[in-house]
């Protein structure tokens, strides 16, 4: 279950411990590892900042972490307080400790090994300066061997730029790791009619995913409760400058009281993300669709999947903790040998939208089938570094589909959200996107939807695939 403040960010807002692992007594270069600690420190401060993450170090004021009693303390500061510890060892530890590291902390952990010292000609210790890989080798391969299968595993030898980025990805995937197993999904009526390729294994979910639920909620008790809103909270909302740059804006408050049920549904049952059927009962019988709603919930941070497509929010869920940003779920219109075009019905974040000025920004509309308010038509704003991906069920196992790509100039106007994506293919061996395609749907059942977020985020959600024992095709 996210937290209160992260359930309405776009990115989540982790807090990091940093836990430097040392010696009883001196060991290799001392002054190399005083300055790599320096560097180690300013590395976390810098991407906290860029994150917006909080940093607390754990190492008490001068205090040597050498032993059983000074690790459980320090550890002990983590509790409650910490979503991720950093654990580095800028001259090898005790490796007595990694045992108590696997059994006192409660959260993921990043092993982070730092360099040897290039200038050989200063060091104490026949050129070895720190040992900080062997040691990490050896905590990284105890912990895992205890059972811990949370543990990330940070070195680029002497490129710093390098292991900040790295480090930047471990920490928010074993974070968000550790979130998704307490996540929960709430699933609003059922799938869109005949969209049976989208039903949900809750079984499979929560096995695969360690611990992530589903949670059923009626159509009609979303109605109710939107028809229960009080009009005082109605108008004030009606007076909200909604996000985005809109225009022409076309919808009645029935608008404000779907999105205000929705997040007093979200907030009263703990829910991580949603998925809702939004056809054909609420344009058809409320008069409304939901996608004004869904783009203002998605603005605010909250993963949103129409049709009822519970794997689709999961997806989006997951790309949320990993820190892949604001999610956008798409059907997948036609493709030729390397791109395909993106397009829904209008839901998608304003984040990934064209600007305004450019004839592709965000504009509330009547819904190009049935006339009915309201729905965002948006263009996807091009030359976006992207990935596409999406997780689902097939032969009782979830599988995935995760692709870097890059957003084009759309091929031409069309109603709702729309996009043109090229799609990385050069480790497909050959394969161009007609066999990927008929791969993905035909050998793995591959659901009609599709996950796209921005920037290049393949390397690390294979990893948390493969973590998973999901087989990524």
């Amino acid at each position: 279950m996210a937290s209160a403040g992260d359930r309405w960010t776009q990115k989540p807002q982790y807090r990091v411990g940093l836990l430097v692992l040392e010696r009883k007594r001196d060991g290799f270069d001392v002054a190399w590892g005083k300055k790599t600690r320096g560097k180690c420190f300013e590395s976390l401060v810098t991407i906290c900042g860029n994150n917006g993450y909080a940093l607390k170090p754990l190492n008490g004021d001068h205090e040597r972490v050498a032993d059983d009693r000074s690790l459980r303390r320090a550890l002990q500061k983590a509790h409650g307080d910490v979503d991720v510890v950093v654990a580095t060892q800028p001259t090898i530890s005790d490796g007595r400790l990694a045992a108590v590291l696997a059994q006192a902390c409660a959260v993921p952990v990043v092993l982070w090994a730092t360099p040897e010292n290039p200038d050989v000609r200063g060091s104490p210790v026949g050129g070895v300066s720190s040992n900080s890989l062997v040691g990490t080798h050896l905590f990284a391969a105890t912990l895992r061997q205890l059972g811990r299968r949370d543990v990330e595993l940070v070195y680029q030898d002497q490129d710093w730029t390098a292991a900040a980025s790295q480090l930047s990805r471990a920490i928010a995937r074993a974070a968000g790791t550790a979130r998704i197993k307490t996540a929960k999904i709430g699933l609003i009526g059922h799938q869109a009619p005949g969209f049976v390729d989208l039903h949900p294994d809750p079984f499979a979910l929560h096995k695969t995913f360690q611990g992530c639920v589903l949670e059923h909620v009626g159509l009609a008790d979303l109605v109710q409760a939107a028809e229960g809103i009080d009009q005082e909270s109605v108008d004030a909302d009606r007076k909200v400058n909604v996000p985005g740059a809109f225009a022409d804006r076309v919808d009645d408050e029935r608008s404000s009281r779907l999105y205000l049920a929705l997040k007093r549904l979200v907030e009263a049952e703990n829910l991580d993300a949603i998925a809702i059927r939004c056809w054909p009962e609420l344009p058809r019988d409320y008069g409304q669709w939901p996608y004004l709603a869904v783009t203002r919930l998605a603005d605010e941070g909250l993963p949103v999947a129409c049709e009822g497509d519970v794997d689709g929010a999961l997806t989006m869920l997951c790309c949320k903790f990993l820190g892949c940003g604001a999610p956008y779920i798409s059907d997948w219109l036609e493709h030729d040998r390397s791109s395909f075009v993106c397009w829904h019905g209008g839901m998608c974040p304003t984040c990934l939208t064209s600007d305004p000025g450019d004839g592709g920004g965000p504009r509330i509309r009547p819904h190009f089938n049935n006339k009915k308010p309201a729905v965002v038509d948006a263009t996807l704003k091009p030359g976006m570094d992207v990935t596409v991906c999406r997780f689902w069920v097939c032969d009782g196992a979830y599988h995935a589909m995760i692709c870097n790509g890059r957003s084009k100039p759309a091929k031409r106007p069309l109603s709702g959200n729309n996009g043109l994506v090229e799609l990385d293919l050069s480790d497909r061996g050959g394969r161009d996107l007609f066999a990927c395609f008929e791969d993905w749907v035909v050998q793995y059942g591959m659901p009609h939807h599709v996950i796209i977020c921005q920037g290049h985020h393949k390397a690390s959600l294979v990893k948390f695939a493969a973590a998973r024992g999901v087989k990524v095709v």
